[in-house]
């Protein structure tokens, strides 16, 4: 298994919100949802996601590669993911885990999350200064203020059985990952 970075993480949230029409995900959003599952991921797991640090910007909380990888859509929908190889470094826990956080924070605005980060006592918040740009937010605050919320919810009705390219849950609640008909196969 190769080690996982923010980018990976993003290129997950891209491919998951490009499968429905309706979805759109612009580089505010994104860095957004990688922040709320490092968060959740710090707080239920004690562990980080991926290794890369969240830092403090203007409009919230921003990974600085992921920011950089997908800067030139500007405020527009990120059509497609950086590379294709990113699905294969994930395990089956992370991958439901990280449809559980698109799940409850997919369905907001880029400027809904934004809002939701720069609410008082947040980790951005507190780490935020307009003198000193893109300031790390430390990982222990951020674990922190997860521990402190609410559960993490499951409970948001979607429907993921028609996403293809990260699996989907059966009725009997099992997470399925389809397999690849054709593994030269290019995605675009």
């Amino acid at each position: 298994m190769s080690k996982i970075s923010a980018v990976d993480v993003a290129n997950f949230f891209i491919s998951l919100a490009n499968s429905s029409p309706e979805d759109d995900i612009t580089n505010l959003k994104v860095n957004k949802l990688v922040y709320f599952a490092q968060g959740w991921n710090l707080a239920k797991y004690d562990a980080t996601i991926f290794g890369d640090d969240i830092q403090a910007w203007q409009y919230g909380p921003v990974e600085p590669c992921v920011y950089n990888t997908f800067k030139d859509n500007e405020y527009r929908k990120i059509e497609k993911t950086s590379n294709n190889d990113y699905l294969s470094k994930f395990t089956t826990q992370q991958i439901e885990f990280l449809i559980d956080i698109y799940k409850t924070y997919g369905i907001y605005t880029a400027t809904a999350l934004r809002d939701m980060t720069h609410q008082k006592g947040t980790p951005w918040a507190m780490y935020y200064n307009d003198c000193e740009r893109n300031v790390v937010i430390p990982n222990k605050v951020i674990k922190d203020f997860f521990k402190k919320q609410p559960p993490l919810s499951s409970s948001f009705d979607f429907d993921f059985s028609k996403i293809e390219t990260v699996g989907y849950r059966n009725s009997k609640g099992h997470y399925i990952i389809p397999r690849e008909e054709d593994d030269d196969e290019e995605y675009e």
